[in-house]
């Protein structure tokens, strides 16, 4: 029963409303127990098997089932009729030009099919949909003794390249999945990885410059799996100019879903680099793009645009507009998948830290229910790592000294292992010297320190250093230097 109940439950209340009158739309029924079993999983108690049969009034588990099943259908309906309903974008387009001349044939309408096949085809091509196109080529050549306007021999030409070019993309795309296998080891476990050799690698076993060129969903593809290595490397120097020149170089850009997946990377890139107000300009035409998506794509995309938005707005010293953005997010009406969620009040409790709110900030971190091991599997240990580190600064503030010497003791066990490990390194030194500064009070000797923070702290140039490093040493700076820690963060962030 509690498969059928979450997915209930991943309705919002407009959902759960609208797919009741989904379930009467041929006929309005009086005492429909489909309904009633509907209702009765939708509530916030979950009841047992036996609970839930005797609650429906059914004679035995056997109606019970039969229920069950009959509910399940109709949900699988109404799913698949809001998804048909609501995806524009052109492989769904190709699909029903397909469908429908499929359909004629089979009617004996040879001639309208293959009206409907063509565009199809045209459709199809015009927007690289190589995997429909393979299934239209076939159905062509079954059907190719009913027109002619095309032999048999230009027919099967076409199934023929076309076949090459899906190849070639499901190529990219099995790569593009081994190395998210890859990094997301390295994002959760902490082990090391060459990601330079697997690019370098898979690149040059496709040659695929001069079509992905031609190409904004190839383009994608390609950008996507570079941006994996990105992540995990944090090089987004090198890759912002690459990343700018490709979406300016692509020579289709009228596909709207792809134009606003590559800027949104730029947008990312542009943010990460501290180029801020001009990755808030992209902000204003992945919007542009946006509109032009279907519903779905809009309420995945928005989410992340706005917590974007609201990182910018964070550096460029406007903090309170950043949270105010990130809390009308987390109460609108945009369904929240649980990363968002989880990122959007590890932000709002960052945001009002830095507003010099520590009690206001625990309290908005308490709310964060689920368990360390949870938000290890679903955001990654780097993620929880930063948690523990800002919470540790955050009981200091609070003068919760107890506390934040207990939680670096279990850090440095907890990370014993996955410190010795290159990427962690500095987050390693950080907090020996947050130890150092905390276990030495009153007896710590500034000037000494402020030198052992700058040589232990390994340096990257400023414009390649990590957001979030620089963070964590402008708060150990503004301790140094008795100085407020947001006005140390954007001192250290925009400084030249």
């Amino acid at each position: 029963m509690g498969n059928l109940r979450e997915i209930i439950h991943s309705f919002d209340s407009r959902e759960q409303a609208e797919f009741q009158y989904f379930v009467q739309r041929h006929k309005v029924k009086k005492d429909r127990k489909d309904l009633e079993l509907f209702k009765l999983l939708k509530q916030p108690e979950e009841f047992d098997a036996a609970t839930t049969i005797q609650k429906l009034g059914t004679r035995n588990a056997n109606a019970y089932h039969a229920i069950r099943k009959r509910l399940f259908k109709h949900i699988a309906d109404y799913i698949l009729v809001k998804s048909v309903d609501e995806d524009m974008s052109a492989g769904a387009n190709v699909n029903s030009l397909y469908l429908i001349s499929r359909y004629l044939f089979g009617r004996g309408l040879n001639k309208s099919a293959w009206k409907y096949l063509r565009k199809a085809e045209e459709l199809g091509l015009h927007h690289d949909q190589y995997q429909y196109l393979n299934v239209i080529y076939n159905l062509q050549i079954g059907k190719h003794l009913f027109q002619k306007q095309d032999s048999l021999e230009l027919i099967i030409d076409k199934y023929e390249q076309n076949k090459s070019k899906n190849d070639e993309v499901e190529r990219i795309n099995i790569t593009k999945s081994l190395i998210m296998e890859q990094v997301e080891l390295y994002k959760r476990d902490g082990k090391g990885l060459d990601f330079k050799k697997i690019m370098d690698r898979a690149l040059d076993s496709f040659k695929l410059i001069q079509l992905v060129m031609r190409s904004p969903r190839l383009l994608h593809e390609l950008l996507e799996i570079m941006r994996k290595s990105v992540v995990a490397t944090k090089d987004f120097i090198s890759f912002e100019p690459f990343l700018v020149s490709s979406y300016n170089d692509l020579q289709n850009k009228d596909q709207p879903y792809y134009n606003v997946q590559i800027l949104l990377m730029i947008v990312h890139t542009k943010y990460r680099n501290k180029k801020f107000q001009e990755s808030i300009t992209y902000i204003e035409q992945v919007r542009h793009e946006l509109a032009l998506c279907g519903k779905s794509v809009q309420n995945q995309v928005y989410p992340r645009l706005e917590q974007l938005l609201a990182a910018n707005h964070v550096f460029l010293n406007e903090k309170e507009e950043a949270i105010s953005i990130l809390w009308k997010l987390s109460r609108g009406k945009v369904k929240l998948s649980v990363a968002d969620a989880a990122n959007i009040t590890m932000n709002i409790g960052i945001y009002t830290f830095f507003a010099g709110d520590y009690k206001g900030a625990h309290k908005i971190w308490l709310s964060m229910e689920h368990s360390e091991k949870w938000y290890q599997k679903i955001m990654g240990i780097e993620w929880v790592m930063k948690k523990h580190l800002m919470e540790i600064i955050l009981f200091y503030e609070l003068e919760q000294i107890d506390v934040v010497e207990s939680r670096i003791r279990s850090m440095e066990r907890k990370y014993h292992e996955l410190f010795k490990v290159a990427a962690y390194v500095k987050a390693r030194s950080f907090l020996g010297l947050i130890k150092e500064f905390v276990f030495a009070g009153a007896d710590l000797d500034i000037p000494k320190f402020k030198k052992k923070i700058e040589v232990t702290l390994e340096w990257l140039p400023k414009e390649e250093e990590d957001l979030q490093a620089m963070i964590f040493y402008s708060w150990l700076r503004s301790k140094v230097n008795r100085a407020d820690f947001y006005s140390s963060v954007l001192e250290v962030v925009l400084e030249p």
